[in-house]
């Protein structure tokens, strides 16, 4: 099946060079040059990524990251590949923080462009990996849909990005057991961590926030120091099996 990958970018030549890269590798591809313009072709497309520009003539990428993340938007699980000028750490954590599922500083390697595009689509074969055919995890009220990549705590969708479900996912498989940071970064991103994991800090920043809801604590994840994080349960509920 041809995967579809939608970029946001002001540049002609980068925007150009890009959706030619990733023709070539077997993808579709759409253009929008502005936010309007992008809005425009996703209220009559389904593209399987976007790559983001943040830097563009009618907004700022990370805003419209942030409403696409908005809980019930049917655009919440779209993958995001922010690609940007602006390459401090602040800026990355800036988009990850607000979604992002990856961050890719200008000037770049066109082919490392095209492996970050297909390791992010592999994501939902590596956070199954293991699973066999099951459909679905459950931990007490705690179900995680894999087929749609959805995760529900008692019915409330906790509206999680791809990297979030697959962190989640690995969690909640080795429930009670610590789970090393590079290896929850090998399940959400496709490729080895190479000591630099400080991306799943973030995302599980954000899974804490995403678990505790409008106040509820059925879960947390906890920092085990030197061996990883690990999702407990802070309720007393006999499907949990500890």
């Amino acid at each position: 099946m041809t995967r579809t990958i939608m970029l946001v970018e002001d540049v002609a030549h980068i925007m150009r060079v890009n959706r030619a890269m990733l023709a070539k590798a077997g993808y579709r591809t759409l253009g929008a040059d502005t936010i309007a313009s992008a809005r425009e072709i996703l209220a009559s497309e389904a593209p399987d990524l976007m790559v983001l520009d943040i830097m563009l003539p009618d907004g700022d990428g990370v805003e419209f990251c942030r409403e696409l993340r908005v809980p019930g938007s049917p655009l919440a699980g779209l993958p995001v590949l922010f690609l940007s000028a602006k390459g401090h750490s602040e800026d990355i954590i800036d988009g990850l923080r607000a979604g992002g599922d990856d961050y890719l500083s200008k000037p770049y390697d066109i082919n490392v462009l095209v492996a970050r595009v297909g390791a992010l689509l592999r994501r939902s074969e590596r956070a199954a990996e293991g699973l066999g055919p099951a459909s679905s995890v459950q931990m007490g009220p705690l179900t995680l849909d894999i087929s749609a990549m959805r995760a529900f705590v008692r019915g409330r969708d906790l509206s999680l990005t791809p990297r979030e479900f697959a962190i989640l996912l690995a969690l909640a498989r080795h429930r009670g057991e610590p789970v090393p940071a590079g290896r929850l970064y090998e399940w959400a991103w496709g490729m080895d961590a190479n000591d630099d994991v400080r991306t799943v800090r973030t995302l599980v920043s954000r899974l804490r926030a995403k678990l505790r809801g409008q106040g509820d604590a059925d879960f947390a994840i906890e920092t085990c120091p030197g061996r990883g994080y690990v999702l407990l349960a802070l309720i007393d509920d006999p499907r949990l099996g500890h």
